[in-house]
């Protein structure tokens, strides 16, 4: 089996788990929805480049909440932008930058520090679907689509995992998502995406 199946498999048993767990311990549900904005720093691994620089992004979005106080289920959908600078041999620097339409499927364990404060931990699969994208190259002032040619491609998936401190309705967050595929059109080269963020987030 291969490493990414493996990988599946054992979040969507991870999530039953949860889902269980909800199910016989308690009949009380948690239901929640919120937003957040993030700031983020985004590079990329792999492919045959000079050098690579990561750069800061921005992102907004909705999550939901959804089992016990304790354990749970946090789905969300955000658009995140991502942007990272890389260099080949006998070329200008050219800065990527793109939008994605960002999806977790996480699941989330609640621990009270004090009776306002919580601190939670939760972790998952998310997949990623490109929107917007461009190359812009210094030395020429130009720029092209990401999303075609020997660029890169649209569908990105990985595994994501976070720690947040809930304090009453504000939540403030920092994670880390690491892409899977090769995000790389070109066969000669694979590139995958690496992502860390901060946010700060109201549940309503």
């Amino acid at each position: 089996m291969k490493t990414t199946a493996k990988v599946w498999l054992a979040t969507t048993i991870l999530l039953i788990l949860v889902s269980i767990n909800a199910q016989t311990q308690s009949r009380e549900r948690l239901l929640s929805f919120g937003v957040n904005t993030s700031v983020n720093i985004t590079n990329v691994s792999g492919g045959d480049f000079k050098s690579k620089t990561p750069m800061m992004g921005y992102g907004i979005g909705v999550v939901m909440d959804y089992g016990l106080k304790s354990a749970y289920m946090k789905l969300g959908v955000s658009f995140v932008q991502r942007e990272f600078k890389v260099m080949d041999e006998g070329t200008a620097e050219q800065t990527a930058s793109m939008t994605y339409l960002h999806v977790p499927l996480h699941a989330a364990y609640r621990i009270n520090v004090s009776e306002n404060k919580k601190l939670v931990f939760h972790g998952g699969p998310f997949i990623a679907y490109g929107l917007l994208g461009k190359w812009s190259a210094d030395d020429e002032g130009k720029s092209r689509s990401v999303f075609t040619g020997e660029s890169f491609i649209k569908f990105d998936y990985g595994l994501e995992a976070a720690v947040a401190l809930e304090f009453r309705k504000m939540i403030l967050e920092a994670g880390a998502t690491f892409g899977i595929p090769n995000i790389n059109n070109a066969t000669y080269d694979k590139v995958k995406t690496q992502n860390y963020y901060l946010s700060v987030g109201y549940k309503f």
